[in-house]
């Protein structure tokens, strides 16, 4: 995912923990940013089977709501990319 969608900002890219969320992207009437909680927690979006992979997932998961994105037919997920490991020397 490009992190820019209709020319505006998403999310911020980089290295963990900076990008180290699956975030859920979707279309709305304003902007609005929960967590994973809260998405799992809203039986109308279908997240809620996520409680299955325990706290640890869901505590890795947000969502963002974005206004003026034309298709509202869809719902985009952002996966975080490699975790870090610790640097040694």
């Amino acid at each position: 995912l490009d992190h820019y969608l209709r020319f505006r900002k998403v999310q911020t890219a980089g290295v963990a923990p900076t990008d180290d969320c699956f975030t859920v992207i979707l279309p709305g009437n304003e902007d609005n940013d929960q967590d994973g909680p809260a998405l799992v927690g809203d039986p109308d979006l279908g997240f809620d089977n996520l409680r299955q992979f325990g706290p640890t997932l869901i505590h890795h998961t947000q969502l963002k709501i974005r206004k003026d994105i034309r298709n509202s037919n869809f719902m985009m997920v952002d996966s975080p990319g490699m975790i870090d490991s610790p640097h040694s020397e």
